[in-house]
């Protein structure tokens, strides 16, 4: 809120209300360090995948649209940010992986040795509570419940899911299979 630009979108470099400022820059280039528009735009992306919180993609597609120009004409200029329209684009898969720490590290070794991108990984806990889990990350509703001992994963795009399945190979056939 306090970086945002309400009027035409993406994020000036300093807050409102700074003092000794001559104007308010919004920077979109992606230099060695990316652009705070570029990474907020990504972020606003997974943040809204994780929350199904509207508002948040609506501002990453400002900020898209805002610089839109730029990233035809100047691709290399912003490469971060083409990363994140791409995230935006190809529609990130949503992983639910359901069980205490221990049981879900297959799963997640398995993820991270794998170059996916456009994902966002959730983990839940049985022992903790169902309600207040999905209250934040509604990826979580109604996936709470599982088989004592064994972790179970799910595949979601849209927030339309696969079967829960329990097998690291079971996991990596339906990522293949949803490309």
């Amino acid at each position: 809120d306090r970086f945002w630009d309400g009027e035409k979108g993406g994020f000036f470099f300093t807050e409102e209300g700074a003092e000794d400022l001559i104007v308010r820059t919004k920077n979109p280039f992606d230099n060695a360090t990316p652009s705070g528009n570029s990474i907020a735009a990504l972020v606003l992306l997974r943040l809204a995948a994780l929350s199904s919180d509207a508002g948040l993609q609506e501002k990453a597609e400002q900020t898209f649209r805002l610089f839109s120009d730029l990233m035809t004409r100047a691709p290399s200029g912003c490469a971060q940010m083409i990363c994140a329209l791409d995230f935006y684009r190809e529609s990130p898969y949503e992983i639910a992986i359901i069980g205490r720490p221990e049981e879900r590290e297959d799963f997640l070794q398995a993820l991270h040795g794998r170059f996916l991108p456009n994902k966002v990984l959730v983990g839940g806990d049985p022992s903790d509570d169902p309600e207040d889990l999905a209250e934040h990350l509604p990826l979580l509703k109604g996936k709470m419940d599982l088989d004592e001992g064994r972790a179970m994963a799910y595949v979601c795009r849209h927030a339309v899911c696969s079967q829960p399945v329990s097998e690291v190979e079971e996991l990596l056939s339906l990522l293949e299979s949803r490309t």
